[in-house]
Parts: C-alpha cells; structure tokens; sequence
C-alpha cells in the first residue's frame, strides 16, 4: 500500500456536529472522520463522472486498493495523532495536575508517541500538560432561517476556525499510485464546495496546501508517520492504533476485541442525496470504534449500506480502518 498525507488549509470556518448531539447544531467538533469524508468525495464523483464514478471509487475501496484514515490537527510541521486508548501496564504515581491534562488530552504530536507508549510501559511520567493543542477557536454563530412559507427562525451553529498555522490532514492508502490525480482532483472540488454541515453557508471550505507520497516525506514528522504506516503493513507491531474510526465485519470482531482497548462513537446522519427520497431521511446508526482504539490484531473493516432500502439506490458508510503499528 502507498500512503499520501493531504494537508488542508481552510479558509472558511468548519462546522461537523458532534455524533452524540444528534441533529443539535450549535455542538461541534474541530475534525471529521473518514466515513464523512468518503460520503463527501463519493458526491463529488457523482457530480463529476456520474453514478460510474460512484461506483469506480467504492469498488476500490470495498477491494482494498483504498483506504482513508480520519481528518487530524497539525500546526506548522506538527503532525498530531490521536491519544491511544490504552492502559500502563505499570501504575506510576502521577501529579494531579498531569492527570487531569492527560484526560483532557485528545490529540498528541507524532513525535511524543514513543515517549506515551513509555509511560504506559512505566518507564517514566507523560507530561500531557506540555502538549501545544491550541489549533484554533470553537464558537457559536447566530443565524436566522427565512422562508417565504414561515415566520423567521433564529438558531445557532458550532463552528471552528483554524489559526493561521493549523489546520486537518488526512492519510490515504492507494494500492495504485496511478490514482491519485483523479483523487487530487475530487478532493480540490470539495475544498471549493466544503465538507462538514452547514456548506450552503459557506463552512467547511478549503484548499489543498500540500500532497505528500510518504514514501519520499522529508521531515521527521511525515517519516514517523510512514515508519509506525510500514510497521502496520508488514506486521512488525504486537499493537495496533486504528486512524479511522470504523468497524470490523462480523466474522473479524471476536479476534478484533480480544485483549484490545478502545472507545466507541456514534455514527448517523442524514442521506445527502438528492436522488435518493423526495424527503431527507436519516442513515441507520452504527457505532463504531473510534480512532485512537488499540487493537491487538488488525482487522479489514467493511464498506456498509446504511441506507436500509428506504429509498431508490444504496447508501455506504465507510469503515475500513489505516493503522500504526507500535510495540508494546
């Protein structure tokens, strides 16, 4: 597998409703998981190509010659990553203050990951309160809804607005390297259009600061990232850290959650498609492992049809995981 590392620079601020909150808009969260993701480059395809496009993309990803981790912080050359879940094997005696920056502690740099992976081992003291998390602002926006048939209605949206030297990358793994200037293509058409909620008023936007093949990165940042990506590949690791929040098949879920730690998110939503219903209706709720889970086997995952044949065409939900691979 080849791994790219898109870096996104946005220009708007970015709205994506947090998946406990249901349908409430003014919640929010600062990134986006895979499974929106591929949801918003399958609508781009089916814009661009037609329902061959559709298909062309989710057949590669349902045979694994693609694969898409979750949506991260970086600011300037620093790539983050999400905090393991994961229990010290060794109980070390740790301040107050450092525990409680630990558990509010979402997202580390690459660099720091050996030295958690220590501090779980008992080898010395994670210092989370000297983590730099500061990528930007979460606020709410009040907004009024006007239509001709209804009185005007105020409401409010969660958004966040990355600082100047911030912003989300995302990791792809193509079988094909021939694949990713059609990919570049889809994903430069969703910066103009925007990904998350509330696009028709104008969230979500961005451009594409940078396309990076992992297999020539440069700085120590990007080679980390591609040696814990090899580590994973070849099965040099007796732990695995899932990138993308998603689900095992069933027939992989005994061995997937034997001896492993993680957490598990929701996943719902409306069905994008204009084709799909003459009314919006939801997708069925999953819940799947979320990005940061530690697994002591890695799994395949699954492309799932959430649409439960309510309406005129199949509706997937991604969730096939990208893996680092670390020893414990």
């Amino acid at each position: 597998m080849n791994y790219f590392l898109f870096k996104l620079e946005f220009t708007t601020s970015l709205h994506v409703g947090e998946s406990e909150a249901g349908d409430s808009l003014d919640t929010g969260r600062m990134n986006f998981c895979a499974d929106t993701l591929f949801s918003a480059l399958c609508h781009m395809a089916l814009k661009a190509e037609g329902v061959q496009g559709i298909e062309r993309w989710v057949n590669l990803a349902q045979n694994d010659e693609l694969r898409f981790s979750d949506a991260f912080p970086y600011k300037g050359e620093t790539l983050y990553v999400p905090k393991p879940y994961a229990t010290a094997s060794v109980r070390l005696e740790i301040p107050p203050e450092l525990r409680k920056a630990m558990k509010k502690l979402s997202y580390l740099p690459i660099g720091l990951l050996p030295d958690f992976i220590a501090s779980l081992q008992g080898k010395m003291v994670f210092d989370a309160a000297g983590v730099d998390t500061d990528f930007g602002v979460y606020g709410i926006v009040d907004k009024v809804s006007i239509t001709a048939q209804e009185m005007p209605r105020p409401y409010s949206v969660g958004v966040f607005t990355f600082h100047d030297d911030a912003g989300l990358y995302f990791i792809v793994g193509c079988a094909d390297k021939s694949l990713v200037p059609d990919l570049q293509k889809l994903i430069r058409l969703l910066g103009v259009e925007g990904i998350g909620g509330k696009v028709s008023s104008g969230y979500g936007k961005f451009r594409v600061k940078a396309c990076i093949d992992l297999e020539a990165a440069e700085n120590e940042d990007e080679r980390l990232l591609a040696g814990y990506l090899q580590k994973a590949t070849v099965g040099e690791a007796n732990r695995y850290i899932t990138l993308t929040t998603s689900l095992p098949m069933d027939q992989e879920m005994h061995d997937a959650v034997e001896n492993s730690t993680y957490g598990l998110v929701r996943r719902g939503g409306f069905v994008q498609s204009e084709t799909y219903a003459d009314k919006p209706l939801k997708k069925q709720t999953q819940y799947f492992f979320d990005s940061g889970s530690m697994f002591q086997y890695p799994y395949r995952g699954g492309i799932f049809d959430v649409s439960g044949n309510r309406g005129k065409h199949p509706v997937y939900r991604y969730g096939k995981p990208v893996f680092l691979g670390v020893c414990l």
